[in-house]
């Protein structure tokens, strides 16, 4: 009986090791110039199914430095619970992705299944190029390591990790250093963007960008944040569509949040194509604010974000009312009159909250 079961555990460790080394990784090129594909083949003879546990790969890039967006493939019924997101990374030269989790498979012998879709972007500048794309492993690699996992078990091939979906996909199986190589291109974007920038004036964020070439532009969207993770649409600026001179544009956000507030530019082409600019950040204070202080004669109010003021008054430090304002439509008073020393400046605000700075006026 022990002898049977012996055997029979055999078998199973067996029948288990045989679907270890059917499984190979490749990259094909998606549906634009700029888009690649990760797949993985079943290079055995007999079919793997199961639960897809673990998937663990380097991609390189020739170039250094390159951006990249990332999205798990729509394959699986619940994509969100492999990557939740299409956000984008800005990968190094060489960076190990992982995931776990279980997603089934059933992959025939020879049958490939698409993984994870990588998408080339410049989102800043605009400017075109290429970039040599490798997947990485061996032992002198080992550090970037080529696994891929079915129920718990390693299902890599680690002689042959490798294989060419595509004619254009060239492949080194080397027991110390294997790789795989695939090219992709970045088109043009249909704006060169020179500069982007947010500042605060007063209780506003004006927005400036200014771009030295545009061919199919649509429009720019500005996208503003309270994290830099959910974006809102704010205003719309028609772009000049054609020019091969320098633009520039203006926009104006009247009611920023309280705190941070992240802007990022949506640039569109007219085939619905676009990319995004570099991320500013502005702060506004949660309170209101009285300055320059000291002063010798104007003085700035301003409000709470999302508040107006109604009123203003100056008060000295013996609580004696000195002065009533009627602001002005840029919410400023005048103090020259009054003597030099310590004061108390009392906002009030369309809420009925009231917020008291102390004011210095030199003479």
């Amino acid at each position: 009986m022990k002898t049977n079961l012996f055997l029979f555990g055999i078998l199973i460790i067996s029948a288990i090791a045989s679907h270890a080394q059917n499984i190979q990784g490749g990259l094909r090129h998606g549906g634009t110039s700029s888009q690649v594909i990760f797949v993985i083949k079943n290079n055995g003879s007999t079919t793997i199914t199961g639960n897809l546990t673990g998937i663990k790969y380097t991609l390189s890039f020739g170039s250094g430095k390159t951006p990249i967006r990332r999205k798990f493939l729509p394959t699986y019924p619940d994509p969100k619970d492999v990557i939740k997101d299409n956000s984008y990374y800005n990968f190094g030269v060489k960076n190990m992705q992982t995931w776990t989790g279980s997603l089934p498979i059933s992959l025939a012998p020879g049958a490939t299944l698409d993984l994870v879709e990588f998408e080339l972007y410049d989102a800043q500048w605009g400017i075109g190029g290429n970039s040599n794309i490798a997947l990485i492993g061996g032992e002198i690699e080992a550090y970037h390591e080529w696994s891929v996992k079915v129920n718990g078990v390693e299902a890599a091939d680690q002689v042959n990790r490798f294989f060419s979906p595509e004619p254009s996909v060239n492949v080194s199986n080397d027991a110390t250093r294997s790789l795989l190589y695939i090219q992709l291109f970045v088109l043009p974007l249909p704006v060169v963007l020179k500069s982007f920038s947010a500042s605060k004036e007063l209780n506003q964020t004006v927005l400036n960008w200014a771009t030295t070439e545009e061919s199919n532009s649509r429009h720019f969207e500005i996208q503003r944040s309270p994290d830099a993770k959910q974006w809102s649409a704010i205003g719309i600026v028609t772009s000049e569509g054609e020019s091969k001179e320098l633009n520039n544009y203006t926009l104006v956000d009247p009611t920023p949040f309280a705190g941070s507030n992240y802007y990022r530019l949506k640039m569109v082409d007219n085939d619905d194509s676009f990319a995004y600019s570099k991320i500013e950040v502005v702060n506004f204070p949660e309170f209101s604010q009285a300055w320059p202080n000291p002063t010798s004669g104007v003085i700035h109010l301003s409000p709470t974000v999302g508040r107006k003021i109604k009123a203003a008054q100056l008060w000295d430090m013996s609580g004696k009312l000195v002065k009533s304002f009627e602001l002005s439509a840029d919410n400023t008073v005048h103090v020259g009159s009054t003597a030099g020393g310590l004061y108390l400046m009392k906002i009030l605000q369309d809420d009925n909250s009231q917020v008291t700075s102390k004011i210095v006026v030199n003479k």
